[in-house]
């Protein structure tokens, strides 16, 4: 004959332990990301542009000792901080700096650039694979070394969401 004992039960301090911990893992694991990543192209549109500091400067591009304008490398990034190419317009505008304030723009200095990366052509013409960015040429030959101005830069693709970035170029005041 077979004698079946009674299940002993687990000391009340030990259950609370065990109870506490699957509630601390149903809590954590509910704060985890769980929706499906994009399907296809989607998943590497571009969330982000960033206007390269060290590559975005006033430049002399026809080499006659005198400035042209601003060079400009913009990188667009995916979702998972790469670069990333896109198709739409670029718009720049430059200001100039403006201390002792939240925001540095001041008055815009010159008429919005606008570059489109949106044909082959355009692609070609303004990518760089050195650097991953597109780069731009914004004739302005009134820059100069002794200003401080501020870039902006904005991205739009059509129905997809505007992206926006700012630096500030050009030697700045002490104490910034």
């Amino acid at each position: 004959m077979i004698r079946i004992q009674p299940m002993r039960r687990s000391p009340p301090l030990v259950e609370f332990a065990g109870n506490l911990c699957l509630a601390v893992c149903a809590l954590a694991m509910s704060g985890c990301e769980t929706s499906p990543m994009p399907a296809g192209d989607a998943a590497f549109v571009p969330v982000e542009l960033k206007l390269h500091p060290v590559f975005t400067r006033p430049a002399d591009w026809t080499g006659d000792g005198r400035l042209d304008g601003v060079e400009v490398l913009a990188e667009l990034r995916d979702q998972f901080g790469d670069p990333s190419k896109g198709v739409g317009t670029f718009v720049f505008e430059i200001y100039s700096y403006r201390t002792d304030s939240p925001d540095p723009r001041g008055d815009r200095l010159v008429n919005p650039w606008i570059g489109a990366v949106d044909t082959v052509v355009s692609q070609r013409e303004r990518w760089s694979r050195t650097s991953r960015g597109y780069s731009f040429l914004l004739t302005w030959p009134k820059v100069s070394l002794q200003g401080t101005y501020v870039l902006t830069a904005s991205f739009s693709s059509g129905n997809e969401r505007r992206l926006f970035d700012q630096i500030v170029i050009g030697p700045q005041p002490a104490g910034r």
